[in-house]
Protein backbone atom coordinates (compact mmCIF):
# COMPACT_ATOMS: atom_id res chain seq x y z
CA UNK A 1 0.00 0.00 0.00
CA UNK A 2 3.05 2.32 0.21
CA UNK A 3 4.04 1.65 -3.79
CA UNK A 4 2.38 3.35 -6.66
CA UNK A 5 3.54 2.13 -9.96
CA UNK A 6 4.72 5.24 -12.13
CA UNK A 7 4.66 3.51 -15.55
CA UNK A 8 2.57 6.04 -17.26
CA UNK A 9 5.68 8.86 -16.93
CA UNK A 10 9.13 6.41 -17.53
CA UNK A 11 9.63 3.09 -19.14
CA UNK A 12 8.36 -0.07 -17.96
CA UNK A 13 11.85 -1.31 -18.08
CA UNK A 14 13.43 1.40 -15.92
CA UNK A 15 14.73 0.23 -12.46
CA UNK A 16 13.26 3.93 -10.62
CA UNK A 17 9.88 3.08 -12.02
CA UNK A 18 8.69 2.73 -8.41
CA UNK A 19 8.27 5.45 -5.88
CA UNK A 20 6.30 6.16 -2.64
CA UNK A 21 3.82 8.85 -3.17
CA UNK A 22 1.90 8.81 0.40
CA UNK A 23 2.35 7.49 3.73
CA UNK A 24 -0.63 6.64 5.61
CA UNK A 25 1.35 6.31 8.63
CA UNK A 26 4.21 9.35 9.03
CA UNK A 27 5.56 8.20 12.17
CA UNK A 28 6.02 4.09 10.48
CA UNK A 29 9.72 3.89 10.78
CA UNK A 30 10.02 1.67 7.63
CA UNK A 31 8.64 4.46 5.24
CA UNK A 32 10.70 7.19 7.07
CA UNK A 33 14.14 5.08 6.37
CA UNK A 34 12.65 4.45 2.95
CA UNK A 35 11.64 7.77 2.18
CA UNK A 36 15.27 9.03 3.25
CA UNK A 37 16.95 6.31 0.61
CA UNK A 38 14.51 7.51 -1.91
CA UNK A 39 15.72 10.62 -1.46
CA UNK A 40 19.24 10.15 -1.04
CA UNK A 41 19.36 8.02 -4.39
CA UNK A 42 17.62 10.98 -6.10
CA UNK A 43 20.11 13.37 -5.05
CA UNK A 44 23.21 11.05 -6.08
CA UNK A 45 21.61 10.56 -9.87
CA UNK A 46 20.32 14.04 -10.42
CA UNK A 47 24.21 15.43 -9.15
CA UNK A 48 26.86 15.84 -11.46
CA UNK A 49 29.26 14.42 -8.87
CA UNK A 50 29.30 12.67 -5.68
CA UNK A 51 31.86 12.35 -3.14
CA UNK A 52 32.47 11.38 0.31
CA UNK A 53 33.89 14.23 2.46
CA UNK A 54 34.13 13.21 6.27
CA UNK A 55 30.81 11.79 7.77
CA UNK A 56 28.66 12.89 4.95
CA UNK A 57 28.15 12.44 1.11
CA UNK A 58 28.50 15.99 -0.89
CA UNK A 59 26.78 16.12 -4.17
CA UNK A 60 27.69 18.87 -6.31
CA UNK A 61 25.20 20.58 -8.88
CA UNK A 62 27.44 22.77 -12.01
CA UNK A 63 25.43 26.31 -13.26
CA UNK A 64 26.10 29.47 -13.10
CA UNK A 65 27.67 29.01 -9.42
CA UNK A 66 28.61 25.58 -7.97
CA UNK A 67 26.66 24.61 -5.57
CA UNK A 68 26.21 21.44 -3.18
CA UNK A 69 24.32 19.57 -1.00
CA UNK A 70 25.96 17.52 2.13
CA UNK A 71 23.97 14.15 3.30
CA UNK A 72 25.12 12.26 6.30
CA UNK A 73 23.99 8.59 6.91
CA UNK A 74 21.35 8.49 9.06
CA UNK A 75 20.23 12.03 7.74
CA UNK A 76 19.81 14.71 10.75
CA UNK A 77 16.89 16.39 9.17
CA UNK A 78 14.58 14.56 6.43
CA UNK A 79 12.23 16.71 4.30
CA UNK A 80 8.41 15.99 4.68
CA UNK A 81 8.16 16.10 1.62
CA UNK A 82 10.19 14.14 -1.02
CA UNK A 83 7.44 14.22 -3.99
CA UNK A 84 8.75 17.02 -5.67
CA UNK A 85 12.63 15.83 -6.07
CA UNK A 86 11.35 12.35 -7.21
CA UNK A 87 9.47 14.46 -9.65
CA UNK A 88 12.54 16.44 -10.53
CA UNK A 89 14.43 12.46 -10.84
CA UNK A 90 11.54 11.31 -13.11
CA UNK A 91 11.28 14.29 -15.48
CA UNK A 92 15.22 14.66 -15.63
CA UNK A 93 15.09 10.62 -16.79
CA UNK A 94 12.30 10.07 -19.41
CA UNK A 95 13.54 10.74 -22.41
CA UNK A 96 16.45 12.63 -23.81
CA UNK A 97 18.38 12.91 -20.43
CA UNK A 98 21.84 13.74 -21.82
CA UNK A 99 20.03 17.03 -22.74
CA UNK A 100 17.69 17.11 -19.81
CA UNK A 101 20.14 16.59 -16.68
CA UNK A 102 22.42 19.59 -17.39
CA UNK A 103 19.30 21.90 -17.75
CA UNK A 104 18.17 20.96 -14.27
CA UNK A 105 21.77 21.21 -12.67
CA UNK A 106 22.29 24.29 -13.78
CA UNK A 107 18.52 25.51 -12.47
CA UNK A 108 19.33 23.68 -8.80
CA UNK A 109 22.57 25.08 -9.14
CA UNK A 110 21.22 29.09 -9.10
CA UNK A 111 18.38 27.81 -6.43
CA UNK A 112 20.75 26.68 -4.08
CA UNK A 113 22.29 28.52 -1.08
CA UNK A 114 26.04 28.28 -0.45
CA UNK A 115 24.95 26.47 2.96
CA UNK A 116 25.49 22.67 1.73
CA UNK A 117 23.56 21.77 4.87
CA UNK A 118 20.91 23.87 4.66
CA UNK A 119 20.57 22.71 0.81
CA UNK A 120 19.58 19.61 2.25
CA UNK A 121 16.10 20.73 2.89
CA UNK A 122 16.25 23.61 0.87
CA UNK A 123 16.01 21.44 -2.78
CA UNK A 124 13.17 19.35 -1.29
CA UNK A 125 10.95 23.24 -0.36
CA UNK A 126 11.83 24.77 -3.54
CA UNK A 127 11.53 21.61 -5.72
CA UNK A 128 8.24 23.11 -7.39
CA UNK A 129 9.39 26.28 -8.66
CA UNK A 130 12.90 24.09 -9.99
CA UNK A 131 10.80 21.90 -11.87
CA UNK A 132 9.06 24.94 -13.47
CA UNK A 133 12.03 26.77 -14.62
CA UNK A 134 13.90 23.38 -16.34
CA UNK A 135 10.70 22.77 -17.78
CA UNK A 136 10.54 26.19 -19.21
CA UNK A 137 14.43 26.23 -20.35
CA UNK A 138 14.02 23.07 -21.73
CA UNK A 139 11.19 23.85 -23.63
CA UNK A 140 13.01 27.34 -24.99
CA UNK A 141 16.32 25.03 -25.44
CA UNK A 142 13.98 22.34 -27.76
CA UNK A 143 12.40 25.67 -29.68
CA UNK A 144 15.90 26.98 -30.31
CA UNK A 145 17.07 23.34 -31.69
CA UNK A 146 14.19 22.72 -33.97
CA UNK A 147 14.82 26.66 -35.22
CA UNK A 148 18.30 25.58 -36.00
CA UNK A 149 17.59 22.21 -37.31
CA UNK A 150 15.01 23.88 -40.06
CA UNK A 151 17.86 26.50 -40.11
CA UNK A 152 19.99 23.52 -41.41
CA UNK A 153 17.22 21.93 -44.00
CA UNK A 154 16.86 25.35 -45.69
CA UNK A 155 20.57 25.37 -46.19
CA UNK A 156 20.56 21.88 -47.69
CA UNK A 157 18.30 23.21 -50.16
CA UNK A 158 20.23 25.94 -50.86
CA UNK A 159 22.78 24.16 -51.68
CA UNK A 160 21.38 21.75 -53.50
CA UNK A 161 19.75 24.73 -55.84
CA UNK A 162 22.93 26.25 -55.79
CA UNK A 163 24.88 22.93 -57.14
CA UNK A 164 21.76 22.38 -60.07
CA UNK A 165 22.31 26.39 -60.97
CA UNK A 166 26.24 25.92 -61.35
CA UNK A 167 25.82 22.49 -63.44
CA UNK A 168 23.48 24.89 -65.40
CA UNK A 169 25.74 27.64 -66.10
CA UNK A 170 28.20 25.19 -66.48
CA UNK A 171 26.05 23.48 -69.64
CA UNK A 172 25.39 27.50 -71.12
CA UNK A 173 29.25 27.58 -71.11
CA UNK A 174 29.70 25.04 -73.24
CA UNK A 175 26.63 25.45 -75.65
CA UNK A 176 28.16 29.05 -76.31
CA UNK A 177 31.82 27.35 -76.83
CA UNK A 178 30.13 25.21 -79.52
CA UNK A 179 28.20 27.46 -81.00
CA UNK A 180 31.59 30.15 -80.88
CA UNK A 181 33.70 27.08 -82.59
CA UNK A 182 31.05 26.38 -85.31
CA UNK A 183 30.29 30.12 -86.16
CA UNK A 184 34.27 30.30 -86.77
CA UNK A 185 34.42 27.08 -88.23
CA UNK A 186 31.88 28.15 -90.87
CA UNK A 187 33.67 31.45 -91.44
CA UNK A 188 36.76 29.62 -91.85
CA UNK A 189 35.75 27.33 -94.78
CA UNK A 190 34.28 30.17 -95.97
CA UNK A 191 37.10 32.47 -96.13
CA UNK A 192 39.24 29.98 -97.67
CA UNK A 193 36.83 29.06 -100.64
CA UNK A 194 36.58 32.80 -101.18
CA UNK A 195 40.06 33.53 -100.59
CA UNK A 196 40.60 30.21 -103.38
CA UNK A 197 38.35 31.66 -105.54
CA UNK A 198 39.84 35.63 -105.53
CA UNK A 199 43.14 34.56 -105.77
CA UNK A 200 43.77 31.83 -108.40
CA UNK A 201 47.30 31.29 -107.65
CA UNK A 202 46.54 30.53 -103.75
CA UNK A 203 48.32 27.05 -103.56
CA UNK A 204 46.66 24.13 -102.46
CA UNK A 205 48.99 23.07 -100.30
CA UNK A 206 48.99 26.14 -98.33
CA UNK A 207 44.90 25.43 -97.93
CA UNK A 208 46.08 21.75 -96.97
CA UNK A 209 48.34 23.36 -94.32
CA UNK A 210 45.82 25.65 -92.91
CA UNK A 211 43.25 23.15 -92.64
CA UNK A 212 45.43 20.48 -90.61
CA UNK A 213 46.52 23.57 -88.69
CA UNK A 214 42.93 24.74 -87.61
CA UNK A 215 42.18 20.90 -87.37
CA UNK A 216 44.53 20.48 -84.54
CA UNK A 217 43.13 23.83 -83.49
CA UNK A 218 39.91 22.37 -83.11
CA UNK A 219 41.42 18.78 -81.36
CA UNK A 220 43.81 20.57 -78.42
CA UNK A 221 41.82 23.84 -77.24
CA UNK A 222 38.13 23.51 -77.76
CA UNK A 223 37.61 19.45 -76.98
CA UNK A 224 40.55 18.73 -74.56
CA UNK A 225 40.97 21.68 -72.97
CA UNK A 226 37.73 23.83 -72.77
CA UNK A 227 35.77 20.57 -73.01
CA UNK A 228 37.86 17.85 -71.79
CA UNK A 229 39.68 20.18 -68.67
CA UNK A 230 37.73 22.78 -67.77
CA UNK A 231 33.74 20.89 -68.55
CA UNK A 232 34.14 17.66 -67.83
CA UNK A 233 37.04 17.50 -64.60
CA UNK A 234 35.57 20.58 -63.44
CA UNK A 235 31.82 18.62 -63.18
CA UNK A 236 33.35 15.71 -61.83
CA UNK A 237 35.10 16.94 -58.96
CA UNK A 238 31.52 19.14 -58.30
CA UNK A 239 29.95 15.99 -58.16
CA UNK A 240 32.27 14.35 -55.95
CA UNK A 241 32.27 17.45 -53.60
CA UNK A 242 28.29 17.24 -53.74
CA UNK A 243 27.85 13.57 -52.99
CA UNK A 244 30.21 14.12 -49.84
CA UNK A 245 28.56 17.43 -48.42
CA UNK A 246 25.01 15.51 -48.94
CA UNK A 247 26.25 12.46 -47.22
CA UNK A 248 27.46 14.61 -44.51
CA UNK A 249 24.47 16.57 -44.12
CA UNK A 250 22.33 13.42 -44.14
CA UNK A 251 24.57 11.89 -41.38
CA UNK A 252 24.29 15.09 -39.22
CA UNK A 253 20.81 15.56 -39.65
CA UNK A 254 20.05 12.41 -39.46
CA UNK A 255 17.43 12.04 -42.63
CA UNK A 256 17.79 8.93 -44.37
CA UNK A 257 17.90 8.89 -48.19
CA UNK A 258 18.42 13.23 -47.79
CA UNK A 259 21.85 12.20 -50.44
CA UNK A 260 19.23 10.40 -52.90
CA UNK A 261 16.98 12.64 -52.82
CA UNK A 262 19.30 15.47 -53.66
CA UNK A 263 20.91 13.50 -56.43
CA UNK A 264 17.67 13.33 -57.87
CA UNK A 265 16.89 16.97 -57.33
CA UNK A 266 19.84 17.85 -60.17
CA UNK A 267 19.08 14.54 -62.25
CA UNK A 268 17.47 16.48 -65.06
CA UNK A 269 20.73 19.19 -65.12
CA UNK A 270 23.08 16.33 -64.99
CA UNK A 271 21.46 14.28 -67.98
CA UNK A 272 21.34 18.08 -70.34
CA UNK A 273 25.20 18.49 -69.11
CA UNK A 274 26.08 15.00 -70.49
CA UNK A 275 24.03 15.36 -73.24
CA UNK A 276 25.54 18.95 -74.01
CA UNK A 277 28.82 17.61 -73.37
CA UNK A 278 28.64 14.04 -75.65
CA UNK A 279 27.28 16.18 -78.49
CA UNK A 280 30.07 18.65 -78.27
CA UNK A 281 32.40 16.26 -78.10
CA UNK A 282 31.32 14.64 -81.16
CA UNK A 283 30.84 18.04 -83.28
CA UNK A 284 34.31 18.83 -82.51
CA UNK A 285 36.09 15.61 -83.71
CA UNK A 286 34.16 15.42 -86.49
CA UNK A 287 35.28 19.07 -87.34
CA UNK A 288 39.24 18.24 -86.67
CA UNK A 289 38.55 15.17 -88.56
CA UNK A 290 37.02 16.35 -91.59
CA UNK A 291 39.59 19.02 -91.54
CA UNK A 292 42.31 16.76 -91.88
CA UNK A 293 40.27 14.54 -94.22
CA UNK A 294 39.73 17.35 -96.23
CA UNK A 295 43.95 18.80 -96.06
CA UNK A 296 44.41 14.85 -97.30
CA UNK A 297 42.06 15.91 -100.22
CA UNK A 298 43.25 18.50 -101.55
CA UNK A 299 47.25 17.58 -101.48
CA UNK A 300 47.53 13.63 -101.02
CA UNK A 301 49.99 12.23 -98.87
CA UNK A 302 52.73 10.32 -100.39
Amino acid sequence: RYWRDWSSDVCSSDLYQFFIAERTDPANALCAVVAELQYLLALVYLADSVRWSGSQYVAAFSGPERTEISASRPALTVPQNTSGVLRLFIWAYSGRSADKLPILRSVISSTLSQDRNANYVLLSSGAQRVFEAARSNYAAFVSGFVTKYFDKLRDVDAYVRGIALEIANRVSDLVKNLTTNLLATVGVVVGGFIAYALDKKSSPRLLSLGLQVYGAYILLFPFVYSLIFQGLVDYLITRREFRRRTSEMELSLHIIGLGKRSQAAITARTRHFWFVLITSAIIYIAIGLSCFWGAHLIVPLP
